[in-house]
């Protein structure tokens, strides 16, 4: 599961998995920890999401992070917003592409890609510390292979113009944002079947636009779930959540143990 070492190189790779029909397991970072994030990224998952939107990640950490995982996997940012700038600091940081949250319309998506490409094709600015150590290559090698770009629908009105939202070109992945998702249906907390017959809908109009899919889940039993009905990109672990799980499941053995014994 090792990628090479350019992120553009990456995000080929990571299209033409998809492309090929290939499951894609990712893990979710949200703690801002560099150290936590090369533990997470060691036993090979096929991509690295460090989540900007509701994570704890800084600037400085994001990059030594990013440093951490290189080799060991494929770096996604979740981006802030859908604003050129949010988009342009996630892939001059070193990401292979980006993943932008609460995508809505063909119009947006379409702005999205325009801000991950160098004119001509698109808005990003020619600049940031890493792209400019050896931009001739840089640009060249984006304008090959431009970054990887991944959309997520989270609203009714998200899942109703799926269709035209993953048909647009340079869209690679529609991602499903399944909290967000339950929040605009009005399915949360109670959330029932209507809520399993929203994703696999958007799931299912992606596919048949020609895009591939994904949905997000908080593991690997949810992230199942999700590809029986046609997910292909679904997150194994989130790490604030692997720190919750396992750290109360130790807690509960120790408290169900038995007294010591003071015998002697």
């Amino acid at each position: 599961m090792a990628t090479r070492k350019r992120a553009t190189s990456a995000s080929a790779q990571l299209r033409a998995r998809l492309s090929s029909g290939e499951a894609i397991g990712a893990v979710w970072l949200c703690l801002g920890s560099p150290a936590a994030a090369e533990a997470m990224a060691h036993p090979g998952p096929d991509v690295a999401v460090f989540d900007l939107q509701h994570g704890l990640w800084t600037r400085t950490g994001l990059e030594a992070a990013m440093a951490g995982v290189a080799g060991k996997t494929i770096p996604l940012v979740r981006t802030l917003s859908d604003r050129p700038e949010d988009i342009a600091a996630a892939l001059e940081a070193g990401a292979a592409g980006v993943i932008v949250p609460l995508v809505e319309s063909a119009e947006t998506a379409r702005a999205v890609v325009a801000a991950t490409r160098y004119p001509p094709d698109g808005i990003r600015s020619a600049g940031g510390v890493r792209p400019l150590l050896d931009f001739p290559a840089t640009f060249a090698s984006l304008q090959k292979d431009p970054p990887f770009v991944a959309v997520m629908i989270e609203t009714a009105a998200g899942k109703d113009a799926v269709a035209e939202i993953a048909a647009v070109e340079g869209v690679d992945l529609v991602f499903v944002g399944t909290g967000d998702l339950a929040l605009s249906l009005g399915l949360f907390p109670k959330i029932d079947d209507r809520h399993t017959q929203a994703v696999g809908e958007i799931l299912a109009g992606a596919r048949k636009a020609g895009c591939a899919a994904g949905a997000f889940s908080i593991d690997e039993s949810v992230g199942a779930k999700w590809r029986a009905l046609g997910a292909q990109f679904t997150v194994l672990a989130c790490d604030s959540e692997v720190l919750r799980a396992r750290t109360a499941e130790t807690v509960a053995k120790f408290q169900d143990a038995p007294p010591p014994s003071l015998d002697g």
